[in-house]
């Protein structure tokens, strides 16, 4: 037996050992160690389970596969096979077929070379013979020779009647009669065949159900194809015939040939809808289609629709589909009615239908308001499509050049194609209809919130009507400026978001701008109301502090005053940063500063200054925010301003056309220069590097990268001059950064220097600066070494 602990064998390669062998000599494994005797200690365990399984344990037989001790061996899956039932269906199925197609070759090739009477005979006998050994292997219950001698029979059936009726034994009938004929023929055969065989062991036949059920479609085609009065009656009948089919043969619990009629009384009942729409849309009038009685299809088309829900014994979301389907069937019927007319008496139907489905759908009890759903969404459409148009109309009307207008100015424009008068209520009605169907959904909302949602559009309703009539601009600003504030007063009482006056608010400015002095008195009341809504603190609006727009509507309307006064643009922008800076320095919060650059911003673009002005505007601007930094304690206003005053300065320079590099980065340099020196002061932790280096790359890398350009110059000279005097300070003071920084920019400028050493202005400079850098060096490495012989005489003594 073998053991898998067996000290005298190696546990890698398997080879003999000797006992007290550290390592074996054939592979080099370790045996010694911790890792070694967890190891042994494993393979005493595998010795002892194999012991365990050794052992006879009794097994009952056909026990569970998942008590095996080992996965079982996977067998090979058996491939599928035909059972025996199915080899008689494919068999029987295929001898109907062929069947079927000789009877079929019989009527093509065989009927004109036999008399009247063989005909006869041949097929009475073929069609008996079927249906024989379909009754025979009913009785046997051999179902699928019940199936295919039943389809067979029915298949020899049409096939007796066509013949028949190609021999002219039926008389002049028509071939639309023909197919009524034969439909029905079918079909009584098929439901017959489908009752008899209940007697027998064999619960239904498919075959012979979904016979009659194309018998049912056949002979409802034949009629529709029929000449009639009116293509959509023969529509209603088949509709009418096929539910009635549909409806008998549920009863019988024929569920084949009921889903099959069922299907084709659908089909033809979206026939009917479909023709009594297009009859409808060729005279849509009232008189052709309500007083001619035209308009039956539809209201036909919606009975069919409503009377499933009239039968208690179905379900509930089925019975509440057919009505919702009724309804809007009606409000189609009802819609169409005036597709002819004018906008207005579109628009007054629409609002009409889409009134009373909301009333079906807050009345109706229980989930019954479910069945205005259709309705509801057509009508809302249709009005939402209506009141978009009128709105449109109104702000094309209202748009206008800024400040071209008179404030007593009449609006014109393009005529609404609807009454004005319909925009309040469709606007309502839109709303009452969104809560509704939240009301339906479960989401339950109080009056008051319902008020809410209606407050702010019924504002924009009036407004949009006024615009809609020759009537004055004011008017309709003041509706909007009133409702802004009316709406934000009742929000501001229910606790609800302001934004809605926010809203109206915007609006208002935006009909307001065509005229400045509107546009003056819009700013001013909506400038109070920010103030009011900044002095509550909370508020937001669309997210934001209600103190968001202070300042842009403060910058507005003292640029509109200015306007009004006459006041150049140049000044008026002055004046508009002067004031906004002054709001952002009272009240150094983060809305008031966006906004006053934002307010800034716009002021200067308006005014397009030259660059003095340019240069004003930015020196007043950096002045007031640098300030705001001081008093603050602001660094990131520091850094702003800093920037400000520097594009001054830079803006200012190119106006007096100074073309001189170092007048435009000496300033920033000397700036940077103080700021770093007054760092390094209050921190002591921060280097020469981090501190200095900005500013000297500022104030040398321009003016070396253009003497590099024209070595031979003044620039380079002092560039020169200016970088011996920095790595002096540097060697003083013991800073890295000014010796590192001006060293490199001096060796860069006299390897450029070189070239031109002939001058002799360039020879004299170059040789004095060398000659004084080589003395400081000299100078410094004597220093050290005595500083290196005082402190090995000092480690010397004891």
């Amino acid at each position: 037996m073998n053991r898998y602990a067996d000290p005298a064998v190696c546990p890698g390669c398997h080879a003999a050992l000797e006992p007290g062998t550290p390592e074996c000599p054939h592979c080099g494994i370790r045996l010694t160690g911790q890792a070694a005797a967890q190891l042994f200690s494993t393979l005493m365990r595998a010795d002892q389970l194999v012991a365990e399984l050794r052992r006879p344990v009794a097994v009952p037989t056909g026990g569970p596969a998942a008590n095996a001790p080992f996965p079982a061996a996977s067998r090979p899956v058996p491939t599928p096979r035909l059972t025996s039932a199915s080899v008689p269906r494919i068999l029987l199925g295929l001898g109907a077929v062929c069947l079927l197609v000789a009877a079929l070759v019989f009527l093509a090739v065989a009927w004109s070379a036999m008399g009247v009477g063989g005909r006869t005979a041949v097929l009475v006998a073929l069609t008996a013979l079927a249906t024989g050994l379909g009754t025979w292997s009913a009785r046997r219950e051999l179902r699928a020779g019940a199936e295919s001698f039943s389809v067979v029979g029915l298949g020899l059936l049409a096939l007796d009647l066509s013949g028949a009726n190609s021999s002219g034994w039926f008389g002049d009938l028509s071939a639309e009669h023909f197919l009524v004929l034969l439909g029905t023929a079918l079909a009584l055969a098929g439901v017959a065949a489908a009752v008899v065989v209940r007697r027998t062991a064999i619960p239904r036949l498919v075959g012979a159900e979904l016979v009659a059920s194309l018998g049912v479609l056949t002979a409802c085609a034949g009629w529709v194809a029929a000449e009639h009065t009116s293509p959509a009656a023969g529509l209603l009948a088949a509709s009418v015939v096929s539910a009635g089919a549909a409806v008998l043969a549920h009863r019988r619990r024929l569920v084949f040939l009921a889903a099959g009629a069922a299907a084709g009384a659908g089909l033809w009942w979206v026939a009917l809808f479909g023709r009594g729409l297009v009859d409808a849309i060729d005279e849509p009038t009232v008189s052709w289609l309500w007083l001619h009685g035209r308009i039956w299809p539809l209201l036909a088309a919606a009975t069919l629709a409503g009377l499933p829900g009239l039968v208690r014994r179905l379900p509930l979301p089925l019975r509440l589909a057919s009505a919702a389907g009724a309804v809007a069937v009606l409000a189609i019927a009802v819609g169409v009615t005036s597709v002819g007319d004018s906008g207005t008496v579109k628009g007054v139907v629409m609002v009409l239908v889409l009134a009373a489905a909301l009333a079906l759908a807050l009345l109706a009890p229980g989930r019954w308001g479910w069945s205005s759903v259709g309705a509801l969404v057509l009508s809302a459409t249709g009005t939402l499509v209506l009141v978009a148009a009128l709105a449109a109309t109104a702000v094309e009307r209202l748009a206008d050049e800024p400040w071209s207008r008179a404030a007593g100015a009449r609006l014109d424009g393009p005529a609404p194609d609807a009454s004005p008068l319909l925009v309040l209520p469709g606007i309502l009605l839109l709303l009452i209809a969104v809560w509704s169907v939240r009301r339906l959904l479960g989401i339950r909302s109080d009056l008051s919130g319902l008020l809410g949602w209606c407050a702010a559009p019924a504002v924009l309703g009036v407004a949009g009507t006024l615009a809609l009539e020759p009537t004055f601009r004011w008017a309709v600003v003041a509706v909007l400026v009133t409702g802004a504030v009316a709406t934000w007063w009742w929000s501001a009482r229910s606790e609800h978001d302001v934004a809605r006056g926010a809203g109206l608010a915007a609006l208002g400015l935006a009909a307001a701008l065509p005229s400045d002095w509107l546009t003056a008195a819009t700013l001013l009341v909506l400038t109070g109301l920010a103030l009011v809504l900044d002095q509550r603190g909370p508020d937001r609006v669309w997210g934001v502090p209600g103190s968001a727009p202070v300042v842009p509507l403060l910058g507005a309307l003292v640029w509109t005053t200015g306007h009004l006064a006459l006041l150049p643009e140049d000044w008026a922008a002055a004046l508009v940063i002067a004031v906004v800076g002054l709001m952002a320095l009272a009240r150094p919060v983060p809305t008031y500063e966006l906004g006053a650059g934002a307010s800034a911003t716009a002021a200067v673009l308006a005014a397009g200054p030259d660059l003095g002005w340019l240069a004003v505007h930015l020196t007043l601007a950096g002045t007031l925010v640098t300030a705001s930094a001081l008093v603050h304690r602001r660094r990131d206003l520091g850094w702003v301003g800093s920037g400000l005053l520097l594009a001054a300065t830079w803006v200012r320079l190119v106006d007096l056309d100074v073309t001189t590099v170092e007048a435009y980065t000496l300033p920033l340099a000397a700036s940077l220069l103080g700021f770093g020196l007054y760092r390094m002061r209050t921190d002591r932790a921060v280097g020469t590097l981090t501190a200095l280096s900005p500013s000297l790359v500022l104030a040398l890398v321009p003016s070396l990268l253009l003497s590099l350009e024209d070595p031979v110059s003044t620039r380079a000279l002092l560039l020169g001059l200016g970088c011996l005097a920095v790595v002096a300070v540097g060697v003083g003071l013991h800073w890295n950064a000014p010796l590192l920084i001006g060293a490199a920019t001096g060796l860069l400028l006299v390897l450029r220097e070189a070239a031109w050493a002939q001058v002799l202005p360039q020879w004299v400079v170059i040789g004095l600066v060398g000659t004084l850098l080589t003395v400081a060096g000299v100078t410094w490495e004597r220093r050290l070494q005595e500083l290196r012989v005082a402190a090995g005489y000092l480690r010397a003594l004891r």
